[in-house]
């Protein structure tokens, strides 16, 4: 129930009623969170009066939170006078049988800085830290921590205090509060008591061993020279039952040493919290991270973690993201001597896949898809959605199969065993992955052809998808190293493809009636066309679903490219079955042309052939013709079949090999690179000028403890120091006819924007005082402020101020000139021009994605920004290079225009940012043949809306620019 007016709740604060009492503060508390401070404050003193003698614990609960809501401190900083007399009611509380009324009065306590209300119940906090009950005492020690950190002459003897009982306390939590204020207050009775139990700090709690490890990183970076007596500290807890102590403890080893034993237990430790079971996939993400970490300076020591990795891997409640990760770390950490142990592993994995695959159909999708990417697995339905995981981890498996064929010879032919497995995958992206992958194995470990051409026969007569088959084709006619081979090719394709003549096989309804000629097959199996007699009944095609997908369903179908490729695997076989046993080959002539030939005669006596819906999608195809230029391969295929032609065989075995080779060098599958690049046991090497600042760790020991940076902030300043830095900027913030120049150089150094303001007196008069007074917009943060100085007749001065760049969405730098003649003077003013903090200053070094990558960026970013093209460049090329030279963009190779004189253009390009954000633009033009104007978009595509905008602007005024 809640009160209408400030007089109701006012007559439920005044009544007897400590039901009404509570439910009319609760309400008051509420008021004031809201906003409605003034009524809050008209309450307090009915609600001390009423309210604060109430014996009734859950009424004095909500008392000490409503103190705490509205603040014991009025609008000039000086504390109310009416808390003076809740004193005693505190005291009280803590004097309270009651052992939770005592710790939540200590725990208001300990988040009190007025020393008026502090001197009065001090006393009393101290007789808690001897209470019989654990939890007053936990809450004695943080009063008694808060009351020293704020007036350490109230209690001068806290640290003694607290270090006595440190020692005779058994409770874990007490123990902890005490540890950590002595850790603060006075580090060497900390240090004190860590020394007298270095033995058994294995045996404290967790957490006092997390204050402990924090403990020990302070001091050894105080003091070096004891580094050896608190590591062996740290080893001792690296056995702790706790996965955040573990963790803790890691992190400290990897800051504090990189000696051989530290490291080996510090990786100990993050696969101990990664195997846990009490880790969820948060924690193992972090995890990883950080062994990626260690692995780029430790790999040696690293492959001894490749057990536990690999069973992150094959862990069921492991998702999918860290089913990659952790198959991406294994694969950085493999070598000739665990090789081994990795295949087994995914040749286990492969198998419950496909076991998965078998059970489940797959599902039905009213439009087709390019790639399994996260987009289409949200997307999807629950049922739906574990169909698509499964399919990207089969993915990420193949994938991972032909790394590992490709860096270790040893296992290539047990992993291409498993490879041809993917030949059987419903996801018809996985299947081309794999004969594309099968392709690159051969090319690069040529005596694997023998096995591939015996794996390839019994797929050519089982049958597939018809992209599948199209791949299979083509290294039928490659891969035969001699005549047996060639023959054995030839069987299984006429075993594939069945008898001749082809016939739809499919069943056909008579329809309305229709002219048109009709098609005989001979008694010699040749076709023969004559004119219809009468009128033909059309025919209804019925899908029959239970015909599977082989070479003739194929061609059946209307598939006449795979018609094709079939014609050029038999003529590709030809030449080399001629070069091997010319007699053999004459032998085979007839049935292979005979193949070509009733496939040619298909296609001509079906003009409007119409396959059958597709198996993933919903939708019928449209119909399919055998077209012209399919129809002229075939016949130049049945010319090399027959005779040797020597400028043929030229165009099918030198030229044609030439330029898939080449094709293949462009590709080299550079999705793999990103997802697992290839380490070196060699770290790359940085080049730095010789003038570059250096930072020597060993002068640090002379800093006080709470002075040295921690271990984050020492990798964001070696970050910032190694980061990019852009040439300097000069802005002109005042005018000529001004009493003082003011101009600005801008130098932006990764994170920090530096700028530095040159002031010119421009009168013959000094000015006591000039100060710049600066405002942010948008995300940068002002670091220091600008020192006012005075400025002599004629004088030149230089001050200095800089800036931190938060995010991508960039601003502005607005500046005011605040300056006084004399110092009895009114203070004058002079509004500067503001500083455009550019997007470009946030663009940082990236690899650029597959096309693959670049298109699942494409679907996942949600934030578009497009641009229409007003430009006075004519050349399209041109001014795809000029906006990605403007944006820091690099043009993808897949993306780049292949024509640089053609009248029309589309490119794709890819940018990333210091903060790790990524940017996908895409740029699609056309130049008017009349007066030569280009005319399109640009698209630019991110995940978060600040760079979308950013680089639209900079797209716009770039195009702008250029026209002036």
């Amino acid at each position: 129930m809640a009160f209408a007016t400030s007089e109701d709740i006012m007559e439920a604060i005044i009544s007897k009623n400590v039901a009404n009492k509570f439910k009319a503060i609760k309400q008051v508390i509420q008021l004031h969170s809201s906003g409605d401070r003034m009524t809050a404050t008209r309450m307090l003193m009915p609600i001390i009066k009423h309210c604060v003698n109430i014996n009734d614990p859950r009424l004095k609960r909500l008392l000490l939170l409503f103190w705490e809501t509205i603040g014991l401190t009025g609008s000039d900083g000086a504390l109310r006078g009416e808390f003076i007399m809740i004193c005693n009611s505190l005291v009280n509380d803590l004097q309270s049988h009651n052992e939770y009324l005592q710790g939540v009065t200590l725990r208001f306590l300990s988040k009190v800085k007025e020393r008026e209300i502090l001197v009065q119940v001090l006393p009393t906090v101290m007789e808690n830290l001897s209470n019989p009950t654990a939890y007053p005492r936990r809450q004695a020690i943080l009063c008694v921590h808060n009351i020293y950190k704020q007036f350490p002459d109230l209690m001068p003897d806290a640290p003694e205090t607290i270090s006595g009982l440190l020692f005779v306390e058994h409770d874990v939590l007490a123990q902890r509060n005490a540890l950590a204020m002595l850790f603060n207050c006075a580090p060497e009775k900390a240090l004190s008591f860590l020394t007298a139990s270095a033995d058994v700090v294995h045996t404290f709690g967790h957490p006092v061993q997390m204050v402990i490890v924090a403990l020990v990183r302070r001091q050894i970076r105080a003091k070096p020279a004891e580094k050896v007596q608190w590591l062996k500290c740290i080893l001792k807890l690296v056995s702790s039952n706790s996965a955040a102590v573990k963790y803790e403890c890691a992190q400290a080893l990897l800051a504090l040493s990189s000696g051989p034993i530290a490291v080996k237990a510090a990786a100990q430790c993050y696969t101990d919290v990664l195997t846990s079971s009490d880790s969820d996939n948060n924690i193992k993400a972090v995890v990883l991270d950080r062994l990626f970490d260690m692995q780029r300076k430790h790999r040696r020591t690293m492959e001894t973690c490749l057990s536990e990795i690999l069973s992150v891997f094959a862990s069921e409640s492991s998702s999918g993201e860290i089913r990659r990760k952790a198959l991406k770390m294994a694969l950085q950490l493999i070598s000739p001597r665990n090789a081994a142990e990795l295949i087994g592993l995914l040749r286990g994995e492969t198998t419950k896949l496909f076991e998965y695959a078998t059970k489940v159909p797959c599902p039905k999708l009213q439009t087709g898809y390019a790639s399994v990417s996260p987009t289409i697995i949200n997307g999807v339905i629950p049922e739906q959605k574990e169909w698509f995981r499964r399919a990207h981890d089969r993915q990420v498996v193949l994938v991972a199969l032909y790394k590992l064929a490709t860096q270790y010879s040893e296992v290539a032919v047990d992993a291409l065993h498993i490879i041809f497995q993917f030949f059987r995958d419903p996801l018809v992206q996985n299947t081309c992955m794999t004969a594309n992958f099968i392709k690159d194995l051969v090319h690069r470990y040529p005596s694997m052809a023998e096995l591939v051409m015996t794996k390839l026969m019994p797929l050519v007569v089982e049958g597939g998808r018809k992209e599948v088959m199209q791949y299979v084709m083509w290294m039928l006619g490659e891969y035969p190293r001699d005549a047996q081979t060639c023959v054995s090719a030839l069987e299984a394709i006429q075993q594939g493809l069945g008898p001749l003549p082809i016939l739809d096989t499919r069943v056909h309804m008579p329809g309305e009636a229709d002219q048109g000629p009709t098609v005989r097959i001979l008694e010699d199996g040749s076709y023969s066309t004559q004119p219809s007699a009468g009128p033909v009944p059309t025919k209804k095609v019925v899908w029959r679903p239970e015909v599977h997908d082989n070479l003739r369903d194929c061609i059946i179908r209307g598939n006449f490219f795979t018609g094709c490729t079939i014609a050029n695997s038999l003529a590709r076989i030809f030449i080399k079955l001629r070069q091997f046993d010319p007699q053999l080959a004459d032998q085979h002539v007839e049935g292979a042309v005979d193949v070509i030939l009733a496939i040619i005669a298909y296609g001509e006596s079906m003009p409007k052939a119409q396959p059958y819906p597709d198996s993933i999608t919903n939708r019928e195809p449209e119909p399919l013709v055998l077209q012209a230029t399919d129809l002229e391969r075939m016949a130049l295929c049945i010319k090399v079949i027959r005779g040797p032609d020597p400028v043929l065989e030229r165009l099918f075995t030198q030229d044609f090999p030439a330029a898939y080779l080449k094709h293949l060098g462009a590709r080299r599958f550079d999705v793999l690179e990103r997802e697992f690049p290839t380490v070196s046991d060699e770290q790359p090497r940085e080049e730095a000028p010789v003038d570059k600042q250096l930072a020597f760790r060993a002068f640090e020991a002379h800093m006080e403890p709470a002075e040295a940076e921690t271990e984050e902030e020492e990798g964001e300043t070696i970050g910032r120091s190694v980061g990019k830095k852009h040439p300097p900027r000069v802005y002109q913030l005042s005018g000529f006819s001004d009493p003082v120049y003011v101009e600005a150089v801008m130098t932006v150094n990764h994170y920090t924007v530096n700028l530095e303001f040159t002031l010119i007196n421009r009168l013959a008069d000094p000015f006591h005082s000039m100060n710049i007074e600066l405002t942010c917009v948008r995300d940068l943060q002002l670091n220091d402020m600008v020192i006012p100085v005075p400025l002599g007749a004629n004088e030149t001065k230089k001050v200095k101020t800089s800036l931190k760049i938060k995010s991508t969405d960039t601003g502005s730098v607005h500046a005011l000139l605040a300056y006084r003649r004399t110092p009895t003077s009114s203070e004058e003013t002079l509004f500067l021009d503001h500083i455009h903090l550019d997007v470009v200053y946030c663009m940082g070094p990236s690899i650029h994605p597959s096309h693959m990558e670049y298109r699942m960026m494409w679907q996942q970013f949600e934030w578009e920004n497009k641009i229409p093209v007003r430009t006075p460049i004519t050349d399209p090329y041109a001014f795809v290079e000029y906006i990605a030279k403007q944006t820091a963009a690099r043009i993808l190779p897949y993306g780049e225009p292949q024509h640089r004189d053609a009248n029309y253009t589309s490119a794709c390009l890819f940018a990333s940012t210091i903060f790790g954000e990524d940017a996908c633009l895409h740029i699609s033009l056309e130049k008017s043949p009349t007066d030569g104007r280009l005319s399109g978009f640009c698209r630019i595509r991110s995940k978060h809306q600040g760079i979308a905008l950013s680089l639209g602007d900079k797209v716009s005024f770039s195009m702008m620019k250029c026209r002036t």
